[in-house]
C-alpha cells in the first residue's frame, strides 16, 4: 500500500490493461495446467500461495498430489516451471489449451 493517490487516466481500464499483456507476457489465450507431486513443501507453498483462485490440489495416493489451476499462457509459467519443476518434484506436466478467454 502507498499513502499517494493515483488518478488514472480518462478512460483508463485496469481489467483491459491487464488483458493487453502488458504484465505478464501473454501468448494470449489460456491453460490448464497440471502436475503431480510428491513433495509436502510443494503442496504447502502453493497452499499458502496459489497460483490463483481456480487452483485445486488433489489427493490421489499415499503421499501423492495433483496440482490443477486455469491459467493465461504465458512466459512467467514457463519461467515459474523452468525454476522449479526439479526442486517441486513436478511430474506428468500437463498443459492444456483451453481458448483465447475463461
Amino acid at each position: 500500500m502507498t499513502e499517494r493517490f493515483f488518478t488514472p487516466p480518462e478512460g483508463f481500464v485496469l481489467d483491459d490493461y491487464i488483458r493487453s499483456r502488458h504484465f505478464n507476457y501473454s501468448r494470449g489465450g489460456w491453460v490448464r495446467l497440471s502436475f503431480e507431486t510428491a513433495k509436502e513443501k510443494t503442496v504447502r507453498n502453493l497452499s499458502e500461495t496459489p497460483f490463483n483462485e481456480s487452483q485445486k490440489i488433489e489427493v490421489i495416493g499415499a503421499g501423492r498430489w495433483r496440482i490443477t489451476a486455469v491459467m493465461p499462457d504465458s512466459r512467467l509459467i514457463d519461467g515459474w516451471l523452468a525454476m522449479w519443476s526439479e526442486d517441486s518434484g513436478i511430474e506428468n506436466l500437463r498443459r492444456e489449451r483451453i481458448g483465447d478467454s475463461v
